[in-house]
């Protein structure tokens, strides 16, 4: 029988924001994700959303599946930290084929006196 092709690895495109890239340390923040798989918006993709604390430990949650337009919303509980601390975070999603993509990003903590 003839070799069977192999299907050509889809590209993925993901973009991360906050609604603000710096919020009070009782505030939530808000992280949105835009999924994009060979140029187009990609309804149903899972994300799953990995938050690093000061204190070294970590906050998962996953993202609900996003939608007709490709994004999805999720909100991070208020992070108690000092003033000026960066609390990076990072999202991921895995395609069919088990490989997982990530962007990595930060936000501050900030309270203006």
């Amino acid at each position: 029988p003839p070799p069977t092709a192999l299907p050509a690895a889809h590209k993925w495109l993901i973009q991360v924001w906050e609604t603000s890239p710096m919020v009070a340390a009782d505030q939530e923040q808000d992280i949105g994700i835009s999924v994009q798989r060979d140029g187009l918006l990609f309804e149903g993709a899972q994300a799953s959303l990995v938050v690093e604390l000061p204190d070294g430990t970590v906050r998962n949650n996953d993202f609900p599946p996003t939608g007709l337009d490709g994004v999805a919303h999720i909100k991070v509980e208020p992070i108690e930290t000092a003033n000026g601390t960066i609390i990076p975070y990072q999202v991921c999603i895995a395609s069919e084929s088990g490989d997982k993509y990530c962007v990595r990003q930060s936000f501050l903590i900030w309270t203006t006196p």
